[in-house]
């Protein structure tokens, strides 16, 4: 999506993109190679593979030991202070605050394309 509104903001036929978009490029590898910078020991593959089974028999709906709940359970608890019986939410302000949110990307997107055009009005 970026790349595409590069190419019709900028008209970019010969745009250098790894140029232009190296700082996604580089949280991108950062994302990925930070949790073995600062923590290399915690992948120990087989509690990984331990957790990753109980957390998959919890989604699935097995009822965890330590937290006596399941997925479903615990999704309903946390929901059920903003919600009615009919699974709607209540609030009107979280229904705008959750747009917003949602949404903020893209405007944040469009800002910082819109701030790097050299537009030249002319009367």
């Amino acid at each position: 999506f970026a790349l595409a509104t590069l190419y019709i903001v900028r008209d970019c036929a010969s745009c250098n993109y790894g140029a232009l978009t190296w700082p996604t490029w580089l949280l991108a590898f950062t994302l990925l190679i930070s949790p073995l910078w600062f923590n290399p020991f915690a992948f120990d593959m087989n509690k990984v593979s331990v957790n990753y089974l109980c957390w998959r028999r919890w989604m699935d709906g097995d009822v965890d030991a330590t937290t006596g709940t399941n997925w479903y359970t615990w999704n309903t608890l946390q929901l059920e202070k903003i919600r009615n019986d009919a699974g709607n939410n209540t609030d009107q302000w979280l229904n705008v605050l959750g747009v917003l949110m949602s949404t903020t990307p893209y405007w944040l997107m469009a800002l910082g394309s819109a701030s790097r055009l050299e537009i030249c009005l002319t009367w």
